[in-house]
């Protein structure tokens, strides 16, 4: 586990009360994204539900989890599932993800809980590069 990378897998039984919250609003999500998917709790717990998103991306920095991942990809094959190593920070979400599918975007998972004072005892260089350009909605 890298501690500068927040390293923390979501429990299924975590994973299935929040998927379960998600769907008692009636909605159904065409596509899904999970930025930081570790070893794919919630990608399983989204593929086992009874009407599973048709498209899904899951971005992952750590090799380490990369193969479970992998796993539970194949296990769902019918579904179209990208699993992408990356650094969520070096992404260009608008640009880099490109879907098949049009429809409501649902955005998952469980972030790295990391504070930034640590990251600074760590001498960790894992922040995104911040610009006043940036917006946010």
């Amino acid at each position: 586990m890298n501690r500068d990378l927040g390293d923390f897998q979501t429990p299924p039984l975590l994973v299935t009360a929040v998927l379960d919250c998600l769907s008692s609003f009636g909605k159904v999500w065409t596509r899904v994204i999970e930025p930081t998917c570790g070893c794919g709790k919630f990608l399983e717990g989204l593929l086992k539900q009874t009407k599973p998103p048709c498209e899904i991306q899951a971005i992952e920095i750590q090799d380490v989890h990369l193969k479970s991942v992998r796993r539970i990809a194949q296990e769902f094959s019918e579904n179209r599932i990208v699993i992408r190593q990356a650094n969520l920070f070096d992404l260009d979400l608008h640009r880099d993800l490109q879907w098949s599918e049009t429809g409501p975007l649902l955005v998952v998972g469980n972030p790295p809980w990391v504070t930034n004072s640590e990251l600074g005892v760590l001498e960790s260089d894992n922040l995104p590069l911040w610009s006043a350009s940036i917006c946010y909605f």
